[in-house]
């Protein structure tokens, strides 16, 4: 994914994220929010639309081989195997190295 497309998805997350905590600027982006998680099978809060961003750009924002593995496998619903399996391991080792958890 190129820089310019991770950091317009960045931006996204921090506008949705002020709009979740109420920020006078963000009070209409608030109201879509809300309205989308109400939208969804089933409902969701604005809280966690906006974790679930949070957690695929922290997986984007690593860049290494094993995202790339995962996401196709995701993105296809291919079914899961060793190669997959590792992948996420190696996500997960990556995560916790850079402190999240």
């Amino acid at each position: 994914m190129p820089a310019w497309e991770t950091e317009a998805l960045w931006q996204v997350h921090i506008a949705l994220q002020q709009a979740q905590d109420g920020k006078p600027d963000a009070s209409g982006l608030g109201g879509l929010l809300q309205e989308v998680g109400e939208d969804c099978h089933p409902p969701q809060a604005a809280a966690d639309i906006v974790g679930r961003l949070n957690r695929v750009l922290a997986v984007l924002l690593l860049d290494i081989p094993a995202v790339r593995t995962l996401a196709t496998a995701l993105a296809l619903s291919t079914p899961q195997d060793t190669h997959v399996q590792t992948a996420y391991e190696q996500i997960h080792t990556a995560w916790a190295t850079a402190g999240i958890h």
